[in-house]
């Protein structure tokens, strides 16, 4: 697969909209075969052999974990991706190295956080029984308090999110 006369490196990382895996997390062989015969796998942290993906150990090397004989794809799962940002200073925050690497190096990590922040709303006051504030409340003048989250804020307890819909992140390893 490659791009008019130009061929993908090893390496390239790719959105894929395919299915490659379950619904369960196993690999559909029709799946795997298809992306695999274009010279592409699964970014899910399967171990390799050096030997056997000469092309894509020297792109990776042991970013994401290798021993003598292996070493081993990204993981991608769950994970928003982020471009590097070595010289901008436009990721403030401390990163966690790959591996086998450093914290600057693609593989670094961070954790979700959500920046330090305070939202002020006005308080509503209730319509009587049949008027036409009923329907809906209005907005007491000069009335405010910090931190009450309206009914229409949707949270989780797990994790802070953009909406977010899933692909499968495929790597060239020819």
């Amino acid at each position: 697969m490659g791009l008019g006369n130009y061929t993908l490196p090893a390496g390239t990382v790719v959105a894929y909209a395919g299915r490659v895996v379950g619904p369960d997390g196993t690999h559909e062989e029709l799946g795997i075969a298809e992306v695999r015969k274009f010279g592409w796998m699964v970014c899910d942290g399967t171990s390799l052999d050096k030997n056997q993906y000469p092309a894509l150990y020297m792109a990776l090397g042991g970013l994401y974990g290798e021993d003598e004989a292996t070493f081993n794809l990204p993981n991608y799962s769950g994970y928003f991706l982020r471009a590097t940002n070595v010289r901008e200073g436009k990721d403030p925050d401390q990163r966690d190295a790959p591996e086998g690497g450093a914290e600057n190096d693609p593989g670094s990590t961070q954790g979700f956080a959500l920046q330090a922040h305070e939202h002020t709303y006005t308080m509503a006051q209730a319509g009587t029984v049949g008027s036409a504030q009923s329907a809906a409340a209005t907005a007491v003048p000069g009335q405010q308090t910090t931190g009450i989250l309206p009914e229409t804020v949707k949270t989780s307890d797990n994790e802070t999110r953009p909406v977010n819909i899933y692909v499968h992140y495929l790597i060239k390893f020819i």
